[in-house]
């Protein structure tokens, strides 16, 4: 056996065996290696204890800390495991753990005792890491590895497997602060993998209320924030928090509304149906941030106190979108109406719709109208109503705005009588911005595909292609506004006399038509 030592120590093995002692290895799991995804997460790290290195997992690093064996008296004797960067051995001191041994080894020749071998009670006591926390196996897997009935243990580690002692879990570190004393807590990263859990867990440490949050380098998390992201970071800390009660509601008629963000630091909170929200902040002042989307951001300053709750109105502003319908066309190629809607929510509005330019016409507290400009453009625009300026009285202010799109060439308004947002606050009451906000558009009135037409007196009419929709219809209509001959009045675009069966609608979108008084007999039309 001595000569076998000799031969495995000459090279490099760890499988040692002296007649004054033994030696085992223990070792580290491997750091995740290339092929692991591009966003790491880190896990426990599986400690070994070995007595040859060919059961060393492949990748494994040396530990650092202390084994401990145990004595006849009770006690432990710790063994300092060597680290460096290559894997090593580490002998364990049986004249200390095993004195039945010495004299073995003095060669008087008196047996030792076959008492259990020392072997079966080794622990593994790693150095404090800041990233890490031992955890060992309970009960111990080398008692259960190498039975005691079945001899001597060292021997059993020789011919079987590396045996698995414990993990280093990845942690956390968490500074209580003054309150508490500054005690540093490490949290386990897969126990509790969200800011949330974490407070959880260090309430239930503590035993203290559940209003404080965590925070790094002094920026506060959000509850859902992965705890893991944390890890290898900085210490985080821990904050003590008020909570701040909030509803979002109409800015005319205090109704509450759904949907609204508010932002306070890194937290992000959504009212629901009630309007409510409650969110966790860190004392002293506050600035409040709500929005809806495509609405103005409202800033409202809020003081904080520590365990208490602070209650906070949020008035939504009234805000409109005005906006047309895609343009269509029918089985001729004809353009078809197009309606024009309101709505409050930005995202209500249909892919495909477009901005409308003209005016928004609002009452106001002196009976006189006001307008809004609408712009047009590429995408609606969101049109910001002065309330402070508006009628004020027992019903929505909402209730007197009206719609007129700018003139167009091709299109005639035809709104829709009576105003809808007049007609619904009249039969339903209750707020009509909150109505805009949480349901669908509503339709305004319509914009009607024309086709313009000059009489012979000089006089340009819009002529709807849906109410007249041939040429023959059209030139009747023009002689009737004429008071002539209906056989005499001929349309002709471009210098070409339009067939009279020809649909009016081709000539939408293209120039004027010329309406003239022809005898019947000097008619020779042309298709134009």
């Amino acid at each position: 056996a001595a000569g076998e030592s000799s031969t495995a120590a000459a090279s490099g093995e760890v499988a040692l065996a002296e007649a004054a002692g033994e030696e085992a290895a223990a070792a580290s799991g491997a750091p995740p290696t290339a092929e692991a995804p591009k966003e790491w997460r880190p896990g426990p790290r599986r400690v070994w204890i070995s007595a040859s290195r060919s059961t060393v997992p492949e990748g494994a690093m040396p530990l650092k800390g202390l084994l401990y064996a145990p004595c006849e008296d009770g006690h432990e004797s710790p063994v300092e495991l060597a680290h460096g960067p290559n894997l090593q051995s580490v002998r364990l001191p049986l004249e200390r753990t095993f004195p039945e041994a010495v004299k073995l080894r003095a060669g008087d020749g008196t047996p030792p005792d076959p008492g259990p071998c020392c072997l079966h009670g080794l622990r593994i006591e790693p150095v404090k890491m800041r990233d890490y926390a031992w955890s060992a196996e309970e009960p111990s897997p080398l008692w259960n590895h190498t039975r005691p009935e079945d001899g001597c243990a060292f021997d059993q580690l020789l011919e079987g497997d590396a045996v698995l002692m414990g993990h280093l879990r990845p942690v956390v570190q968490v500074v209580c602060g003054e309150a508490f004393e500054r005690r540093t807590m490490a949290i386990d990263v897969e126990h509790c993998p969200t800011v949330e859990a974490a407070v959880r867990h260090i309430v239930q440490e503590l035993g203290c209320e559940p209003t404080m949050g965590l925070a790094r380098d002094g920026r506060m998390l959000p509850g859902s924030f992965e705890l893991y992201k944390c890890h290898g970071d900085v210490n985080l800390t821990v904050v003590v928090l008020g909570t701040i009660d909030a509803q979002a509601t109409t800015a005319c008629c205090g109704v509450p509304v759904q949907g609204v963000k508010l932002e306070l630091g890194e937290c992000l909170a959504v009212s629901g149906e009630d309007g409510r929200i409650a969110m966790a902040a860190t004392t002293g002042f506050q600035v409040l941030r709500a929005r809806r989307m495509g609405g103005h951001i409202h800033q409202q300053p809020v003081t904080v106190v520590a365990h208490e709750h602070t209650a906070v109105n949020v008035p939504v502003s009234p805000i409109l979108y005005v906006f047309a319908e895609a343009a269509a066309w029918n089985e001729y190629g004809e353009a078809m109406p197009r309606e024009i809607w309101v709505t409050g929510d930005l995202g209500r509005v249909p892919r495909g719709a477009e901005p409308v330019r003209g005016m928004l016409y609002l009452l106001k507290s002196d009976g006189c109208e006001m307008s809004e400009l609408l712009f047009g453009g590429d995408v609606p625009q969101a049109v910001y109503l002065p309330l402070e300026k508006m009628a004020k009285g027992a019903r929505c202010p909402l209730e007197c705005i009206r719609v007129e799109p700018a003139d167009n060439l091709d299109y005639a308004w035809h709104p829709s009588r009576p105003m809808p947002i007049e007609e619904r606050i009249q039969a339903e009451g209750g707020c009509e911005l909150s109505r805009l906000l949480s349901g669908p558009p509503l339709s305004v009135g319509t914009l009607r595909p024309t086709v313009r037409i000059q009489c012979p007196n000089g006089k340009v009419m819009k002529v709807d292609i849906e109410e007249f929709p041939t040429v023959q219809a059209a030139a009747e209509h023009a002689a009737q506004v004429v008071g002539s001959s209906r056989t005499t009045i001929h349309l002709q675009q471009n210098g070409r006399i339009l067939e009279r069966d020809r649909r009016l609608g081709s000539c939408h979108g293209g120039p004027m038509v010329m309406s003239v008084a022809l005898p019947e007999r000097y008619v020779n039309p042309v298709v134009g």
